[in-house]
């Protein structure tokens, strides 16, 4: 802090009163710093935006979202519904005019959900294979967590191909969901059902109107099958 003081005295030696003056000189900015961000920064399917901040002293802010500056106060509160990335600067100044360097957040907002399909199956996506195990290659529009279950029974995590082993002779039910990273479930789940028949038919001729030698030209046969499923 500075004073100044002054007072006058006149011809016949009196003295008046004092005339005084005190200052402060700041010439250091403030300095601010964030408190609780929501959502985090980075990539985001939120779209509800608060942003705390603080300083040093005194200070009036300027906020600026994508370019956009107005004075503000903590917490910042906005709606983002735009996907892509955004940026939030904040900006102090103190009393005495002194700019603080500018804070930045900065969001990529992703609220589009992923698609998944299922891709080739092996050994075939029909409703019936002969084997124990199956292999099935699923497809996704972007990078998404996978998780699966057969029959009711959890898969957890799952990646592509998905290799299903010790398949029992039975119905089977396959789901598969996704979800991406910021939280963006798919628009769709994958269900597949199929039957694993590891048991050949039995084939049996029941009768034949000519058998042995014989000097016909035509014959009848009557046979028939029966499988474990049918």
């Amino acid at each position: 802090a500075h004073s100044f003081s002054v007072r006058g005295t006149d011809a016949a030696g009196n003295t008046g009163s004092s005339a005084d003056y005190t200052w402060s000189i700041d010439l250091t900015a403030p300095q601010i710093r964030l408190g609780n961000v929501v959502p985090a920064q980075g990539l985001t399917n939120g779209q509800n935006i608060s942003v705390e901040f603080l300083s040093s002293e005194i200070t009036s802010y300027s906020c600026s979202l994508d370019g956009a500056a107005a004075p503000c106060a903590s917490p910042f509160v906005t709606v983002i519904s735009t996907e892509g990335s955004h940026s939030l600067a904040i900006q102090g100044t103190d009393v005495a005019g002194n700019l603080s360097n500018p804070l930045s957040v900065a969001w990529t907002m992703d609220f589009t959900p992923p698609t998944i399909s299922f891709g080739i199956m092996i050994p075939s996506a029909a409703s019936f294979i002969n084997s124990s195990t199956m292999t099935i290659n699923l497809n996704a529009s972007e990078d998404v967590i996978l998780t699966g279950t057969l029959d009711g029974i959890s898969l957890g995590t799952v990646v592509s191909p998905l290799v299903l082993t010790g398949l029992t002779e039975d119905e089977h039910f396959v789901v598969i969901k996704g979800t991406e990273d910021v939280g963006n479930p798919a628009t769709n789940l994958l269900m597949h059902a199929f039957r694993t028949d590891l048991t050949p038919p039995t084939v049996a001729i029941d009768s034949i109107a000519v058998s042995g030698i014989t000097n016909q030209n035509s014959n009848t046969i009557n046979f028939s099958a029966s499988d474990n499923f049918q």
